[in-house]
């Protein structure tokens, strides 16, 4: 690179060294800044971040390796390369000071040809260090910032929203099911599908906000709001853009949706208590179905019994807001064999039918297709002729409080939901009865393999996240 590219630091406590070597580098090129301290010099560092810093070995407040070493501990964002001026040959001093994180030395007299042969070699190093930098920031995939960001842009954008006398909100997105992506249309699709995700999220991003990713199909944001309700909408609005977006990777149409978890963040939040907090209505919101954005305030009012106006949750919340969302529905024509294969694939214990219009017939149970399919002569027989047309079937809008009777009332395991006529959901007495309990991440665990069990397929994008 040029040398007009870079900013030198010089700092000695001897001014006559300072002039001689600022108005060289300046005659070949470089940006100059001078201290005539250690401390003068590390004030320096912080508001102007050179990418050199040339010290003197021996100043009077604080020698060069002192000065090393507090250079080192501060962590900054880009590296600083740094020479000494020495005039020792003592090699248990000069390892000390590579030990303090010295680059290297400029033997004294100084010779300048030297100097410029030691500042091309260190701009190898800080090129080399700023390539290495930008990927920890910047993931190269979806061209989102990293975690290292997050956690650095955390206390600046918590202390913003507190002198607006805001709320910053950690708000948690993890697409959906992202592994049949990659399986039905292969890992370079999927890539590509993440990175046209990253896109969508990102026009959904206002002022100086920007879009995490953390790790795999899962990004953050850091959203200021009045209120959760706001921070909800806005997390809500993200949700409708990727949910009516269709990506053509590789010239094949994919559809994703997203699940979404909202947190207000206390003053001095850390980066992984921030994570963790919108984690929990994030499981919830997979819980419930996916495909929508559950707020941690919303979570503490139906848990406590302390909704609007202090009344009861089960009058207040409707099926919507508890169902399992329906991820395929077949249609009247399809073989039992289909229907078999695809149930105990995804260990499910019943299918909801519709008609070519997506109107909901009824429903096939796990069980009956195991009995029909018992007999040879009725083996190619079609869902459509077996099914149960008269399967309790409820509104969206109905409660939770009609739902609960009317398990409280029948035998039934299982009540369909549907909008306009079309299902969209189920409710289970499982999942009904689990709702009296009190709800926390334990509650999502299981001592049964997954195999095993018949709502492995609840939250399984949460446990393989990493890599997915």
């Amino acid at each position: 690179m040029n040398s007009q590219a870079y900013r030198v630091l010089v700092a000695h406590d001897e001014p006559a060294v300072v002039w001689s070597l600022s108005n060289f580098l300046q005659l070949v090129g470089y940006e100059v800044l001078q201290a005539g301290s250690g401390p003068q010099a590390l004030t320096a560092l912080e508001y102007y971040r050179p990418q050199f810093v040339i010290a003197g070995w021996e100043m009077a407040e604080m020698n060069g390796v002192e000065f090393c070493r507090r250079i080192r501990t501060r962590n900054l964002r880009d590296y600083t390369y740094v020479l000494l001026l020495t005039a020792t040959t003592d090699s248990n001093a000069l390892i000390e000071a590579l030990r303090a994180g010295a680059d290297d030395f400029l033997a004294l007299p100084l010779v300048y040809g030297e100097l410029l042969s030691r500042l091309r070699a260190g701009a190898r190093m800080v090129e080399y260090e700023g390539r290495l930098n930008r990927l920890r920031r910047n993931d190269p995939l979806t061209q989102t910032a990293t975690r290292l960001v997050f956690d650095e842009m955390l206390a600046r954008r918590l202390a913003d929203a507190y002198n607006r006398r805001n709320t910053l909100y950690c708000v948690l997105a993890d697409v959906d099911f992202f592994a049949r992506v990659n399986d039905l249309h292969g890992r370079l699709a999927g890539d590509a599908a993440l990175a046209a995700i990253a896109t969508r999220l990102k026009e959904q991003c206002e002022n100086d906000e920007q879009v995490f990713r953390i790790s795999g199909n899962r990004f953050a944001f850091l959203h200021e709001a009045a209120t959760e309700a706001e921070a909800v909408n806005w997390a809500d609005r993200c949700r409708r853009a990727l949910a009516a977006a269709e990506f053509s990777p590789n010239g094949q149409t994919v559809k994703v949706t997203a699940s979404f978890g909202v947190a207000a963040l206390e003053a001095d939040s850390a980066p992984e208590a921030a994570l963790a907090k919108a984690e929990h209505p994030l499981a919830i919101a997979k819980q419930a179905g996916r495909n929508r954005v559950v707020g941690a305030g919303k979570i503490a009012e139906l848990t406590t019994g302390r909704g609007a106006g202090g009344g009861d949750p089960l009058r207040s919340a409707v099926a919507r807001d508890i169902m399992t969302s329906n991820v395929v529905s077949f249609g009247q024509q399809e073989t039992l064999e289909a229907a078999f294969e695809f149930l105990e694939a995804c260990q499910l214990e019943a299918l909801s039918v519709v008609d070519p219009d997506g109107q909901l017939l009824g429903v096939v149970t796990a069980d009956e297709i195991r009995e029909r399919l018992a007999s040879l002569s009725l083996s190619s027989q079609t869902v459509g002729e077996i099914l149960a047309a008269d399967a309790p079937c409820y509104e969206e809008e109905t409660t939770v409080q009609t739902l609960f009777e009317f398990f409280q009332r029948n035998e039934a395991n299982r009540a369909e939901i549907v909008h306009s006529g079309r299902p969209t959901g189920f409710v289970t007495r499982g999942s009904l009865a689990a709702l009296g309990k009190p709800i926390s991440l334990d509650s999502f665990a299981s001592s049964r393999p997954a195999a095993n069990r018949s709502d492995y397929l609840l939250v399984p994008d949460l446990v393989a996240e990493g890599g997915e």
